[in-house]
C-alpha cells in the first residue's frame, strides 16, 4: 500500500516537529496519494504518537485532520501481543463535507496486509 515514506529532517528519527511525506495507494485506485504529516506529540511512556496532516488529498474539505496511534503491550501466558488503537480527529470545512469514514476502511485494509506480511515472516 505504501510506495514511499520519507522522514524530514533526513536523519530518519521520528520526533515532535518531524515531517513525514507519504505516498500510498488509497483503495483500488491505480494512483498514489501524497500527504505531508507533522508529528505533534510523542509519548514514549504510553507508546503513542500524534500527527497532523497538513497537505495532500486527505485535507480537502477539512480544516484540521489529526491522527493518534497508541500501542498497548499485553501478555497472555508467555506470549506478548499488542493492542493498537488508532483515532482520527477532524473538523469539516462545512456541513456538505462527508465524514471521513474512508479512513476506517483504509486502516482495515492496511492492517490486513500488515498481518499477512508479518505472518509470512514467522
Amino acid at each position: 500500500m505504501f510506495h514511499k515514506v520519507q522522514v524530514l529532517p533526513g536523519d530518519g528519527e521520528v520526533r515532535v516537529g518531524s515531517v513525514i511525506v507519504c505516498e500510498y495507494r488509497q483503495g483500488d485506485t491505480p494512483f498514489f496519494v501524497t500527504t505531508k504529516e507533522k508529528i505533534t506529540a510523542v509519548d514514549h511512556k504510553n507508546m503513542s504518537i500524534t500527527y497532523t496532516i497538513s497537505e495532500g488529498d486527505v485535507t480537502k474539505g477539512y480544516t484540521s485532520f489529526a491522527n493518534t496511534l497508541t500501542i498497548t503491550p499485553t501478555q497472555r501466558d508467555e506470549t506478548y501481543n499488542c493492542l493498537v488503537k488508532y483515532s482520527v480527529q477532524y473538523e469539516k470545512a462545512n456541513e456538505d463535507v462527508p465524514d471521513a469514514t474512508y479512513v476506517t476502511k483504509w486502516l482495515e485494509d492496511f492492517i490486513k496486509e500488515l498481518d499477512t506480511n508479518l505472518l509470512k515472516e514467522q
